[in-house]
């Protein structure tokens, strides 16, 4: 602050509207805080609002997961095109994908089908329907991977580094979708390792979602997202001229 209350602003390629992203990523992060605490109670005190559980399709929970996914397709779209940055196109496609995994149980129908053709022993104990689950879901990881993977060839350095922090919190959301559901499937017995496993999953999908909104909304000040550098460290940079601000298309 100035001493006339005044907030400067800063030149150089980079604008840096931090409180703004911060306050989004509070909203996202407490909202869904509020909703695994809603499952908890109705969890804990047996009630029978089956819409606060936040592993229930049209539920509450999952309506908002399905909002963050539509979100993020915006918003890495609108980069895009703002910027003429086709490569990052290629993000809304795996978002929207993800949408329409969750809204259509895609993969859950699919897997059903590979799981009727099973007709030997899985290991772990895994079930056939997990067996077509994981397949199905790592056969569209496998696509969507591809697909990134191209969009990003002949990039600049500024380009691939946010391409790899999109696929970190894509991988990060997969694990609480994939790694998770199955240890989840192998204590389903047990009601309260089903109770906590099931919270571990379906709140590290929320959470880990939100962060893919903050990501994507952020992005839209044209300035790196890395995580381990602060906005004042990226200021100092720019000022200094030691990494272009540009996006190549």
């Amino acid at each position: 602050m100035t001493d006339g209350g005044q907030v400067p602003e800063h030149s150089g390629p980079y604008q840096y509207r931090t409180d703004n992203t911060r306050l989004i990523l509070i909203l996202l992060v407490v909202t869904d805080l509020i909703f695994m605490a809603l499952h908890a109670l109705r969890w804990w005190f047996n009630t029978p609002n089956l819409a606060l559980r936040i592993d229930l399709e049209g539920g509450y929970g999952e309506v908002f997961q399905y909002t963050k996914y539509l979100w993020a397709a915006i918003l890495i779209g609108w980069f895009a095109v703002k910027n003429r940055a086709w490569r990052f196109a290629s993000w809304s496609i795996v978002f929207l994908y993800f949408l329409a995994d969750d809204c259509l149980a895609i993969h859950e129908t699919l897997g059903s089908l590979v799981a009727a053709r099973v007709s030997f022993e899985l290991p772990l104990g895994l079930e056939p329907v997990d067996f077509g689950d994981l397949v199905t879901l790592l056969s569209a990881a496998a696509a969507l991977a591809i697909l990134v993977f191209a969009a990003q060839l002949g990039a600049g350095r500024n380009v691939k580094q946010a391409f790899i922090e999109l696929a970190a919190l894509a991988v990060l959301l997969g694990l609480f979708g994939v790694a998770a559901d199955l240890l989840h499937g192998l204590f389903k017995a047990d009601p309260l390792l089903d109770f906590m496993l099931g919270m571990l999953e379906d709140g590290g999908e929320m959470i880990a979602a939100s962060l893919l909104v903050w990501y994507t909304f952020r992005l839209q000040n044209r300035c790196p997202v890395f995580f381990w550098r602060s906005s004042k460290q990226l200021q100092v940079k720019a000022e200094e001229g030691r990494f272009s601000a540009s996006l190549e298309p």
